[in-house]
């Protein structure tokens, strides 16, 4: 093998390894966020998957990787997809709940306990404060 070829496969090799330390990092994160939705603790999680809650803790910071079988058993405890761990690219419109700053949750899992006309009522007056707030300037791209 070239030395041109050991040094793209060098740099291959470390840019894929990268992109797989970010995925388990965004699914990690992807766990925490729907786990804190749900109001869980990761004693709770780890409880309902069968492990002990240190791994939900390095599973989080994306210590340790989640495998497949794992990964659907904790979408199945936290009431999504699989696909909802991976950065899949969705159009703005397609946004979820899910993805909402983490700032909000707290906000969400309450209206989530309320009747829905009154989440109706509170979703009509958000709408309105956020209509009264003033007009961000148009940002400058070059």
């Amino acid at each position: 093998m070239s030395e041109i070829n050991k040094a793209f496969d060098s740099a291959a090799k470390e840019q894929l390894a990268t992109e797989i330390k970010e995925a388990d990092l965004y699914a990690g994160r992807r766990l925490r966020r729907r786990r804190r939705l749900l109001g869980l603790t990761q004693q709770d999680l780890a409880e309902k998957a069968g492990v002990q809650f240190q791994q939900i803790q390095k599973y989080e910071s994306g210590k340790n990787r989640i495998n497949a079988g794992r990964l659907g058993k904790l979408a199945e405890i936290l009431a999504v997809t699989p696909d909802y761990f991976f950065d899949i690219k969705k159009p703005k419109a397609a946004k979820t709940l899910m993805d909402v700053p983490e700032p909000l949750v707290p906000v969400m899992r309450a209206v989530q306990d309320l009747a829905q006309d009154d989440q109706r009522m509170i979703a009509a007056r958000i709408a309105e404060m956020i209509g009264k707030l003033p007009t961000p300037a148009p940002k400058n791209e070059p």
